[in-house]
């Protein structure tokens, strides 16, 4: 891995491996047991260390024969270098964390009655055993939850399924629509009625909004026997 910088107008090239190489050297004092220590030869971390010092343009130990000495320029470096490498670990883990789905950020968009009545408890669920993953929700209708997800918007849809060439729906909730009618009701003395039936009453419907409140008028329009037309016509 290589950091690139510009010095000067002039492109520069700093190796992962010679800023390991500089702070094992400043840590041990010695090429030899720093080599040892990264599992290199001596040879190839001496050279590690002088390419690093012509990227630099400055010396950055001393050789003496005690050992290596860092020199002013590699005092200062040593915390940069450190926070280098630091920040490549750190951005390894995030990394890992992601791709394992431990870390995060999840941006859902759901329907209104999704968001209320479904999605609590299948975040209680998804949280605990994913603590380190932020959830965002946004909610909206269906036809807007669609917009979200091909706008990359949010990653993930929840809604009534609407088909588009570029969506891949998948089932994971299914929901009963019944009949309420009031105690009296002569429905409520038969075990079942037809939606011929439910289309001759009066309704209490869904807001309008609702996707629940379409589906319903549009299975009671198909249902309901008009004047002047057959119910082989409908």
């Amino acid at each position: 891995m290589a950091i690139d910088e510009s010095r000067n107008g002039k492109g520069s090239s700093i190796q992962l491996v010679q800023v390991e190489g500089f702070l094992e050297v400043a840590r041990r004092g010695s090429v030899s047991r720093a080599a040892e220590a990264l599992f290199i030869t001596q040879p190839t971390l001496t050279a590690r260390l002088h390419g690093l010092e012509r990227e630099l343009g400055t010396p950055l130990f001393l050789r003496t024969p005690h050992g290596m000495r860092l020199t002013d320029a590699g005092k200062a470096w040593v915390p940069y270098a450190e926070r280098a490498l630091r920040a490549l670990a750190e951005g390894r883990d995030a990394l890992e964390q992601v791709m394992s789905a431990s870390a995060g950020h999840l941006m859902i968009a759901a329907a209104p009655a999704v968001s209320t009545y479904v999605l609590p408890q299948l975040l209680e669920k998804f949280v605990a055993t994913h603590p380190r993953v932020e959830v965002s929700v946004r909610t909206g209708h269906s036809e807007d939850v669609v917009d979200l997800v091909l706008r990359d918007d949010v990653q993930l849809g929840l809604g009534r399924a609407i088909r588009h060439p570029d969506l891949e729906l998948r089932r994971f909730h299914t929901e009963e629509l019944v009949l309420v009618c009031a105690p009296d009701h002569a429905f409520t003395k038969r075990r079942a009625v037809t939606m011929t039936e439910v289309a001759g009453q009066k309704l209490i419907m869904f807001d309008r909004t609702s996707r629940w409140s379409a589906a319903s008028v549009s299975r009671c329009y198909r249902a309901r026997p008009w004047p002047g037309r057959s119910r082989a016509g409908h």
